[in-house]
């Protein structure tokens, strides 16, 4: 029953169903304000059995160009399960992994991560996803990202957001470009990502 009512919520949003929406209280009491918004919200609540889950796949192209000159590249690809909650707030977990090697024009010795853990976070409303990622432990343990990933996508001070469009009742993608300064405040990181996500069957 609450998966059927989901869809007739999706499929609202793109004009279908348009008496069902008219004549059923989409979400419970107190809700709205929750799922309305499009800030980064922290994970928090507990799944039921029967919350729709969704899966999917973020590609990131990142890179940092240094004031100083140079460039590093980094490609990563994350893989992430969570739950929409009937409150509007999203909770799962993931997993980035680099994807080939880290790129620098420059002599780089330091060791970059490899896999980052993720906690996901954010919010859901009729247009789709708002998701907020943040970093974990990283291996190898003490590493870091030289390129523009992690200092972009895990950018918890800035409120990163990835805004993700429903394609369907059952899909969502979106390309989502990140950027700010890095730390010295003259150079840049960015990161563009392509998100594609399905709701589990």
């Amino acid at each position: 029953m609450r998966i059927a009512l989901w869809s007739a919520v999706f499929l609202g949003a793109a004009g279908v169903g348009a008496y069902i929406a008219a004549h059923t209280e989409l979400f419970p009491p107190g809700v709205e304000s929750a799922v309305t918004s499009g800030s980064p919200a922290p994970v928090t609540g507990t799944p039921a059995p029967d919350d729709p889950t969704w899966s999917g796949r973020i590609r990131s192209s990142s890179s940092h160009d240094l004031y100083v000159g140079g460039r590093c590249t980094t490609d990563w690809v994350t893989t992430l399960t969570f739950e929409a909650l009937d409150n509007g707030r999203i909770v799962g977990t993931g997993t980035s992994r680099l994807h080939g090697n880290r790129v620098c024009t420059f002599p780089n010795a330091q060791v970059n991560a490899e896999e980052i853990e993720v906690s996901v976070g954010g919010t859901w409303d009729q247009r789709g996803f708002h998701l907020s990622l943040r970093d974990g432990d990283r291996s190898p343990r003490g590493t870091a990202d030289y390129g523009g990933f992690a200092p972009t996508v895990f950018d918890s001070e800035h409120d990163a957001v990835l805004n993700v469009h429903l394609d369907r009742e059952d899909s969502a993608s979106a390309t989502v470009r990140l950027g700010r300064v890095d730390e010295q405040g003259r150079g840049r990181y960015s990161c563009t990502n392509r998100i594609s996500l399905a709701l589990a069957a």
